[in-house]
């Protein structure tokens, strides 16, 4: 979105889109890198505006939790995802994991778990195959709160993942204080791994570190076969990026988790 808006037609916009559903879902596979199969993937909102055109989630994210939208955001996400889910079900499609994310904003609202509670109840879903991501920002607020409610939703059965490791200010002790199942390295460390051995060094410091408290690891932004290579030399347990996929629909990804074995560029 490159024209300047007044902020007060983008948050009107915003809030008919989410009541036209001009949002909508589009998800990335996560790869199992020993295995070679789907292990999941993540389900990632976009905007198209019949004016705008396509909106960048970077753009319209930060803009809906600074003008108290996120929590329409939330809702709009998990509903969708459930709904996704539901028909895959119906198609037999064999859904093996699917992660949504979650704003820091979204865990200062004490009434999160009873929202996301009242949606699964509401398409009748177990949440089996669900997995929620957050941000080392959002363990930074009111611990106590966000502590609170991290156990609340494992006691749901939900698994969760520190998304982005490294950009954040949090401290590793995080991490065992926490009950994350997964650690997601952010892209930033994986987009020179082929090409620094700075980056490389710190992504298998961030590795070994995680295994040794056994946490799963991921990485995302991965590009090409030198980074994959590096990544399995490393130990790393999933990874989704560009070499093997784009976010794609729905539809699309329901190709994925009916694939035996991942190939570059199935589709």
């Amino acid at each position: 979105m490159n024209i300047t808006i007044d902020p007060s037609v983008i948050k009107s916009e915003l809030e008919k889109s989410i009541t036209k559903k001009e949002l909508y879902m589009e998800y990335q596979p996560k790869i199992n890198i020993v295995e070679g199969k789907v292990a999941g993937s993540e389900a990632l909102i976009r905007w198209k505006h019949p004016i705008f055109g396509n909106v960048p989630p970077a753009k319209f994210i930060p803009f809906a939790c600074e003008h108290n939208l996120d929590h329409k955001i939330m809702e709009y996400v998990v509903d969708s995802v459930c709904e996704q889910v539901k028909q895959w079900h119906k198609d037999k499609v064999p859904v093996s994991n699917i992660s949504f994310n979650l704003s820091p904003k979204s865990f200062l609202n004490s009434k999160l778990v009873n929202k996301i509670t009242a949606i699964f109840n509401k398409h009748e879903l177990s949440t089996e195959f669900f997995e929620i991501e957050i941000t080392e920002e959002a363990i930074l607020q009111r611990p106590d709160l966000v502590h609170q409610q991290f156990s609340q939703l494992k006691d749901l059965g939900f698994k969760i993942t520190l998304d982005h490791l490294g950009i954040g200010d949090a401290s590793f002790s995080r991490l065992t204080e926490y009950p994350f199942d997964t650690i997601k390295i952010d892209r930033s460390y994986i987009r020179d791994i082929d090409r620094s051995y700075d980056s490389r060094y710190i992504v298998k410091s961030f590795i070994e570190i995680c295994k040794r408290i056994g946490k799963k690891v991921a990485a995302e932004g991965v590009e090409n076969k030198e980074q994959l290579m590096i990544l399995k030399e490393l130990d790393c347990d999933e990874i989704q990026g560009f070499y093997y996929s784009p976010s794609i629909p729905g539809d699309e990804m329901a190709k994925w988790y009916e694939m035996e074995r991942v190939v570059v560029n199935s589709f």
